[in-house]
């Protein structure tokens, strides 16, 4: 099914329902309550330094035909700074490391604002674009733009409708999922699974409505994976469409999910469980990490040499990021400074990081191994939609304020 087909069944339903189902509507109420409490965090993981202030905030307004505009202030900031280790709030961000450059990379053609999620693989990048609307950006529509970097020539473009929350390739297609601005009622799809073919086309494919997401969509080992707080949702790598809920121990807001070796695991409470398209049942458990200070795991990530775990701690702000060689052995754990506000473990190009705020200012911490430690922190002054990923070990690429950017480090 189309995007366009989407948006015209949902006027469709929306002018002939005579009166909404109240089935499940607490249950919609609650789930919604959650979507807007991940809302506010994730603008505050990128960048919304300085949401406090009026003028500086993002600004939401639906404009006469039902698209969401969104209004960034500011411009986007000229440089970044980069410090060795992981503690940069311990001083004023002016005279902490080095002052490194932020160099524009226009696309060509220009596909307009462009933001997270950031998905590159080598010298592929795939990034999320929307029509500009002043210093921001209305949905729908929206487009998935394939470029070469670092020169910035777009290969393709697949035009959708919702504002893309996640990208993924694998099983022989590319993925996105889409969280739909106007929403009929509670039984009404709100977030949609786009498979993406070889040729361009896209399937679109419903969430089941009153499952949330909480974390990225993987494509691996057999299914299609995304996180929900109560369990993992599979799809069918072939058509895309849903197949089968596996509920999980412990209901989180986010949960970490990652491919290694040949399968896929993902965060409950304190362990790592495998996923099985199988049995459609969660697995073993592959790693539970035994450590007093730990609240739950929220992030997993890494390679077949090192792999990294995230935790909250049990008790106050802070992160506590755990390190193993290879996959299943003994963790090692590195606190991180309570100032880092840390949400998810990353990896491109060889390269493993953090994305965190430090303060309020987004940031990335570049991990190493094996026993852990931030090797160095790449923050930024300040910028909305914000969105690190990593050409190589010493060169970032950044979406900020719906441009992109590259650093030198």
């Amino acid at each position: 099914m189309s995007d366009d087909l989407d948006a015209r069944l949902q006027r469709s339903f929306g002018e002939l329902a005579d009166a909404p189902s109240t089935d499940g509507v607490y249950e919609h109420v609650a789930a919604k309550r959650s979507l807007r409490r991940r809302v506010r965090r994730a603008q505050l993981a990128t960048g919304s330094v300085v949401a406090l202030l009026f003028v500086a905030g993002l600004t939401f307004s639906l404009t006469d035909d039902g698209s969401q505009s969104t209004v960034a202030s500011g411009g986007a900031p000229g440089a970044a700074r980069v410090v060795a280790g992981a503690d940069v709030g311990a001083g004023p961000l002016e005279s902490a490391g080095r002052r490194v450059p932020l160099t524009v990379l226009d696309l060509r053609p220009d596909e307009g604002y462009l933001r997270g999620p950031l998905l590159v693989a080598g010298r592929r990048l795939a990034v999320a674009g929307y029509d500009r609307s002043g210093a921001g950006f209305t949905v729908p529509p929206s487009r998935v733009v394939r470029a070469r970097v670092p020169g910035g020539r777009v290969m393709d473009r697949v035009d959708l409708q919702g504002e893309i929350l996640s990208l993924a390739e694998g099983e022989g297609a590319r993925w996105a999922l889409t969280h739909d601005q106007v929403v009929a009622g509670p039984q009404d799809p709100e977030f949609r699974v786009k498979r993406i073919g070889p040729d361009g086309a896209a399937a679109s494919n419903a969430v089941p409505p009153g499952a949330i997401p909480a974390g990225d969509i993987v494509a691996f080992g057999g299914g299609v994976w995304l996180p929900v707080r109560d369990g993992v949702l599979r799809f069918d790598p072939v058509t895309g469409v849903f197949a089968a809920r596996i509920e999980l121990d412990v209901p989180a807001e986010h949960r970490g999910i990652a491919a290694f070796q040949k399968f896929v695991v993902v965060t409950d409470g304190d362990r790592l469980v495998r996923l099985d398209p199988a049995s459609d049942r969660p697995g073993e458990a592959v790693q539970t990490i035994v450590d007093s200070r730990l609240g739950e795991l929220i992030g997993v990530g890494g390679d077949l040499e090192t792999s990294w775990l995230l935790g909250t701690r049990r008790s106050g702000p802070g992160a506590l990021v755990y390190a193993q060689r290879g996959f299943g052995g003994q963790t090692s754990a590195l606190p991180l400074p309570r100032d880092v506000d840390a949400t998810a473990v990353r990896t491109a190009n060889g390269v493993t990081w953090l994305d965190a705020t430090i303060d309020g200012r987004p940031a990335a911490l570049v991990l190493a191994g094996p026993e852990p430690q931030v090797e160095q922190t790449v923050v930024l002054p300040t910028g909305s939609d914000v969105a690190f990923t990593f050409l190589a070990r010493d060169r970032a690429l950044v979406a900020v304020d719906g441009s992109l950017r590259t650093i030198r480090l």
